[in-house]
This record gives structure tokens, C-alpha cells and sequence, in this order.
């Protein structure tokens, strides 16, 4: 299903607009003159850069389903202007305590399930319609940073089936719509690359450099994940 199986041309950047915080507010608050500015700038200031992750937001397609896909649809289009492909993130699982940017929580995949379920479905497959083999995409990527790892699969916890469950349903789906782009989940290194590696084509790591306190560390993993790429057959970003 992949594309190419060469991203090493690869050079890009998550990009949030600077006017918000949270993924709702950013998306209620939709500036693509904003938009423009920054990432012209950012086109000026590192000349290499031909991708960008750009980060959707469910909560913001509940409150504006139509307006929310045109602006999208904008974005794409200002992105694609500065030379850029583009990683949609569909949905997001990372949070943060200080001040959250919001995204899918447990509940929304265990005990509200079957009222959340069809809204994300739905969602999901709005924002894969409009865009399903759409030049300017260079990969879905299903989901910033799920939570669970191997080690919590093998303790047979209910929330780790029920994040499975529900990306490897958003991933089929996905797929069904559009036939041509490939699937990625942004994972962060460890096994939680491991779990989730079954359900894409390109294999996506978060591999957070920290000079003097994990150099040898981020080596070691490095060389693994390459490893389990290739064993996988599969392209590793």
C-alpha cells in the first residue's frame, strides 16, 4: 500500500498555529492568514523542509462539521504553496497536566464507547473522504501517541484491548475510503512502537534526543527500531 518506501528526503516539522492552545481552540479559532504568514516564515527560515504533521481536531469537526473540512482543506492548500506534503493527525491520545490540548480519553474508548464510536467513525471518515488519494498528503497518521505499550497488553488490561480496538477499526476504515495513502501512528519509542506496528505501513517514532542524558540509550533504540523495520519490511520515519 506504501507509496514509497523512501522517506529519507524526508524533512518537516509538527506545526501548531500560534494562535491557540488547545486543539478545539485552534480550530474554533481557524486563522489561515495566520497560517500563511507562519509557515512562509517557517519556508524562509529552513529552506528544506518539504513536510509538515499537522494536527486535526475531533472536537472541533463536532462543533462545525462543514467548516471544519473547508478550513482543512485551506490548510492543505497553504501547505502545498510552501513546497509542503502533509501528515494529517487524525486523532490524538497525548495529554498534558499543566494545560491539556485536549484529544480522545479513556472514556471515550471504554465506558462511553458506543456513544463516542460512531462520532469518531464518522469524523474520521469525513476528513479520509474529502482527501482519499489527495497529492498533497504524504500519510494518514491515525493517532498522535496512544497510550499503551506490549507490557500493558500482557497484563490483559481492558483499556489496552479497547485503544487497540479502536485504532485498528479507525485504521480499516482508513484504508477503506482511501486505497492509495499510506497509515501511520505517531508512537513514542519503546514497545509501544512494538504494539502498534501491526496496524500501519510506514512505522512512526517519537524518539526524544536529550544531549548528556540519553545518548547511548537513543542509539541503542535507534538501531533497534531500524532493526524491527526492516525484519517488518516496512518504512521507518
Amino acid at each position: 500500500m506504501v507509496a514509497s518506501s523512501d522517506y529519507a528526503h524526508i524533512r518537516g516539522f509538527n506545526y501548531q498555529p500560534s494562535y491557540g492552545s488547545s486543539g478545539l481552540e485552534l480550530w474554533q479559532m481557524f486563522d489561515g492568514d495566520q497560517i500563511r504568514r507562519e509557515f512562509e516564515r517557517g519556508a524562509e527560515l529552513f529552506p528544506k523542509m518539504n513536510a509538515v504533521r499537522f494536527w486535526l481536531d475531533f472536537h472541533g469537526w463536532c462543533r462545525d462539521p462543514k467548516r471544519f473540512l473547508r478550513n482543512l482543506d485551506t490548510a492543505l492548500g497553504i501547505f502545498a504553496d510552501c513546497g509542503c506534503r502533509v501528515m494529517p493527525v487524525i486523532f490524538n491520545r497525548w495529554h498534558d497536566e499543566t494545560l491539556d490540548y485536549g484529544g480522545i480519553y479513556v472514556d471515550h474508548l471504554v465506558h462511553s464507547r458506543d456513544l463516542f464510536m460512531p462520532r469518531m467513525l464518522e469524523y474520521a471518515r469525513q476528513v479520509v473522504n474529502d482527501h482519499a488519494g489527495d497529492g498533497r498528503l504524504l500519510m494518514w497518521d491515525l493517532c498522535n501517541e496512544p497510550y499503551f505499550r506490549v507490557e500493558d497488553a500482557a497484563a490483559q488490561l481492558p483499556e489496552v484491548q479497547a485503544e487497540y480496538e479502536w485504532l485498528e477499526t479507525v485504521r480499516d476504515m482508513v484504508r477503506e475510503v482511501d486505497t492509495k495513502t499510506p497509515i501511520t501512528i505517531g508512537t513514542v519509542t519503546g514497545t509501544n512502537v512494538d504494539l502498534y506496528e501491526p496496524l500501519v505501513d510506514v512505522i512512526q517514532i517519537h524518539h526524544y534526543f536529550i544531549p548528556g542524558r540519553n545518548d547511548e540509550p537513543w542509539r541503542q533504540e535507534v538501531e533497534r527500531l531500524s532493526n524491527l523495520a526492516n525484519a517488518k519490511g516496512k518504512p521507518l520515519i
